[in-house]
């Protein structure tokens, strides 16, 4: 084998490939400055062109240990006399420039001794061709093809890295990103560095620095490291631990729930005999509350619900509901029984055999006693100890989780729009994480000149759906109350909104934040996880719903879970919503009038804002002037409440103006006909508008300053409008085949799940991403399979996450807080 090695290395090792820059290496440089790596450079002397031509040519064909190789003072045979020539070597210019990156750096640092001699000791194997250093050599990122497409993250072999064994060291893979690439994809030249394990992240910054540095002190550096990240093992901390308690103590919870309600269903069918019959094609009914209601308008999880009393407990002979079966279950985990067993050394003879029955039947007597001693008390109707029981009980949240019936109504379409807006979300977001992740980025950019792929990149329209739906529903629900004379008690109005959102909210970000790192921590992509994270700072904003302005002015990419900007403006329209609907039930003029004013505030800002930035179509959230400026950088158009509430103020109008006209209003054909033109219209031009500019990528010109303030300010607002006919003539019974494909019955228990599919799919999406060993080939088929099994992944996490965490404490809400709830 070691011929084998010794042949290879002929193959990779620069000594071997850097005889000549022929016509074939010339060709191959040209190729690459044509495609604007941001490596062209134009040397003051033949000798410095040689030199950076030599040194392209061997990062290009061979990968960084060739440039390492390369330098003179690793082929002799006198290493020690160079080992201090490289430490104590001239790093001045190197490191002025290197500071440029994101390393804050000593300009007297230099290479640690103990990295610096095992270094060298892995090059001194290599030419000599030792088993682990070929290996190391060999798992470096080193450039494949389609460098012309795009082909700028050469990952190396990670698992081949680190199961190198060197002399006192092991190989460690080291992810380095430098200065070159495209910067405006934010795509930079990276690649995967097999060093030893005894190197720091800063000394393999200097090693990587000296490397690509293959000219003098005095010729201007071309390519440099901006970012170094070597994974080491994560300890767990203090954070973790409570993560790992609390997530225990959860799954404890629904453990016992569900044993609970085990036994319920036992007890019911043994005793209530006459009805067996009648429920044995279906779940025992224990629930008071009828399947019509489990969708409940506001919540979407109707989940607590009292069971009846069993006649079973309360009848004259109780053994007969219980078998020798549950009897045995029910001893084998005894404590008692098994511990006596255990510490007993005696054993029983002669005529005091008959003893070890009667323990044995004595302890089953206790065992009954107390199953039937306990039970009644926690089958009471009104008992609470049952109610928190059943709360957690993975049997009941199922069963009210997977009913179709609906309790909405007339607005029986809004599942249907729930679901398909979450699709949606989830697409647009595959394909915005993923983009950094592909080998031939560029080919990936030719979709942008698709006529259909314009449904993608406006994915963000459906959060806007999402705005309009939910204060639809406010609207609706409280409408009808206030129409119907009923008192609310506006302190659980903002009590139950609270409670159902950050308790899982909270608990997501506790796992995102402490076990989720320990998942992907050394994944091939994790590098950006591997830095600062803005939740140990700042989840408090978070849970306070304030995160869309602090840190950072609300900077999507500064902020804990950036994707939870859109609950902290649902929840800010949503404390706003009770002064318009007062309004609306008392002084209903004043009201429109409040509600005309907010919306016209929202499409003045967005167009001053668009104004102010420079904003120029096709990039309705891109600012061009004031870039220097923090609130520039903090997405002032997508994420802030003033410059997203239009789609929450249509649907709120839409709730009142359904529950005034209690649902029937009669549209002739006519009146349907004209009303979707004018909503298809609408939609398509939102959607689909834009294609003018993107059908000849890249973009040669931008929108004139009218036309581009006038799509920013209004876009969103006429999307909310389409929606709202949809809705309308659906929930007035004239929305024909529309409404009863939005109305199937399918939806109901997948839109149950929309808010943890909100929470969870992005944590879904990166954990396929950065643990990947190698990065993707853009194919339509291959993002469509990627697509479907992030959807159904996403969906798998959100039913964990809304069976223990979700669906519990809304049942608890409804002890705590019973006699308000009314």
């Amino acid at each position: 084998m070691t011929d084998y090695y010794k042949f290879c290395l002929l193959i990779l090792a620069p000594f071997s490939a850097y005889v000549s820059a022929g016509e074939e290496n010339l060709i191959w440089r040209n190729t690459y400055h044509q495609f604007g790596y941001g490596l062209k450079y134009q040397p003051e002397s033949q000798q410095k062109t040689v030199e950076y031509n030599d040194a392209i040519d061997l990062l290009l064909r061979n990968g960084i240990k060739s440039l390492l190789m390369k330098k003179s003072q690793y082929l002799t045979g006198d290493f020690a006399g160079k080992k201090s020539q490289y430490v104590a070597g001239d790093f001045t210019v190197k490191k002025s420039q290197y500071l440029k990156g994101d390393f804050a750096m000593d300009p007297n640092m230099t290479v640690s001794a103990v990295c610096m001699n095992d270094t060298l000791t892995m090059i001194q194997d290599i030419i000599n061709g030792t088993t682990y250093a070929f290996d190391m050599l060999d798992s470096d990122g080193k450039p494949g093809s389609g460098i012309k497409h795009g082909n700028l993250i050469w990952t190396g072999n990670h698992p081949q890295c680190k199961q190198a064994r060197g002399p006192g060291f092991n190989g460690q893979m080291c992810s380095v990103v430098t200065n070159a690439g495209y910067s405006q994809l934010n795509l930079h030249l990276s690649f995967g560095a097999c060093l030893p394990d005894s190197c720091s992240q800063t000394d393999v910054g200097l090693i990587v620095w000296d490397a690509l540095n293959v000219t003098d002190a005095q010729l201007k550096v071309l390519i440099y490291p901006i970012g170094v990240s070597c994974p080491q093992d994560l300890k767990y901390a203090r954070k973790d631990i409570v993560a790992i308690v609390v997530s225990s103590i959860i799954a404890f919870a629904v453990v016992m729930g569900t044993l609970a309600d085990i036994v319920y269903i036992y007890l019911d069918n043994s005793g209530d005999k006459d009805n067996i019959q009648g429920r044995s094609d279906s779940p025992p009914n224990y629930n008071s509350i009828p399947a019509s209601s489990v969708n409940d308008t506001t919540e979407r999880l109707g989940l607590l619900s009292n069971i009846p009393k069993n006649e079973v407990l309360y009848g004259e002979n109780p053994q007969s509901s219980c078998n020798s079966v549950l009897k045995q279950i029910l001893l084998s985990f005894s404590l008692i029984t098994n511990t006596r067993k255990l510490l007993n050394t005696s054993t029983a003879s002669g005529s005091l055999t008959a003893i070890n029955g009667m323990r044995v039947l004595s302890m089953w007597w206790v065992i009954l006693g107390h199953v039937y001693g306990f039970l009644p008390f926690l089958s009471l109707g009104g008992s609470v100890p049952k109610q928190i029981l059943i709360a957690f009980s993975l049997i009941t949240n199922t069963r009210k989780l997977l009913s179709t019936s609906t309790s909405s109504g007339n607005l029986t379409a809004i599942n249907g729009m729930r679901v398909i807006s979450m699709w949606w979300v989830i697409l647009g977001h595959t394909y915005v994480f993923n983009i950094g992740l592909l080998d031939n980025v560029l080919d990936f950019v030719e979709l942008l000149k698709r006529f259909s792929f314009q449904g993608i990149m406006n994915a963000t329209y459906s959060v806007d759906t999402f705005f309009f739906m939910s204060g639809l529903l406010v609207a609706y629900t409280v409408m009808k109350k206030l129409r119907d004379g009923a008192n609310i008690n506006w302190a659980m109005f903002y009590i139950h909104r609270f409670w159902r959102l950050t308790p899982v909210y909270a608990f997501a970000i506790l796992i995102w934040t402490t076990l989720y790192k320990h998942w992907i921590w050394n994944g091939t992509f994790a590098m950006s996880m591997r830095q600062t994270d803005p939740c140990d700072d700042y989840w408090w904003t978070n849970i306070i719903y304030i995160n869309n302005f602090h840190p950072n002015y609300g900077n999507l990419n500064k902020q804990c879970m950036g994707w939870g900007w859109y609950l902290a403006n649902d929840m800010q329209f949503y404390i706003l919503s009770p002064l318009f609907l007062i309004l609306l039930h008392k002084m209903k003029y004043v009201g429109h009038g409040a509600m005309l004013f907010f919306l016209t505030g929202c499409l003045t800002s967005r167009m001053i804002t668009a104004d102010y930035y420079g904003m120029r179509l096709p990039g309705i959230n891109t600012p061009l002037n004031h870039t220097h400026e923090a609130w520039a950088d903090s997405s002032p158009l997508y994420n802030k409440p003033y410059t997203r509430i239009a789609p929450y103020l249509v649907g709120m109008w839409l709730g009142y103006l359904l529950v005034i006209n209690s649902n029937r209003v009669r549209l002739g054909k006519l009146k349907l006909l004209v009303g979707w033109c004018v909503a298809i219209t609408i939609g398509i031009s939102i959607i689909y508008g834009l294609y003018g500019f993107y059908k000849d990528f890249p973009v040669t010109h931008l929108g004139n300053k009218s036309e581009s303030i006038i799509y920013i300010g209004c876009t969103r607002f006429g999307w909310s409008i389409a929606l709202a006919w949809v809705i309308f003539v659906c929930a007035t019974g004239n929305g024909g085949p529309v409404n009863t494909f939005l109305s199937w019955k399918v939806w109901a228990p997948l839109g149950r799940l929309t808010y943890c599919a909100y929470i969870v799919h992005p944590a879904v999406i990166f954990y396929f991403g950065l643990t990947m060993e190698k990065t993707l080939h853009y194919t339509d088929l291959v993002f469509v399979q990627q697509y479907i099994s992030l959807v159904v992944v996403s969906y798998g996490v959100a039913f964990v996450l809304s069976m223990t965490v979700e669906a519990p404490m809304l049942g608890l809400e409804k002890v705590l807080f019973k006699r308000w709830l009314k």
